[in-house]
């Protein structure tokens, strides 16, 4: 059996806590976010310079 719902559960909360957290630091540098999902997040016009901190965060 390949399903193994605790690795799951897991990596779920591990996506959900990583896409938390760059949101946060994406407000906290002055983004603008739109909308988030399961694997992304929606900015609003960041700058270049917004953007480049954001990847080197994360």
């Amino acid at each position: 059996d390949l399903y193994c719902p605790p690795v799951a559960e897991a990596t779920a909360a591990i996506g959900r806590h990583s896409i938390t957290q760059i949101l946060k630091r994406a407000e906290t540098i002055g983004i603008q976010v739109l909308y988030g999902d399961t694997d992304s997040l929606f900015l609003k016009n960041p700058s270049k310079e917004q953007v480049g901190e954001l990847a080197h965060w994360t």
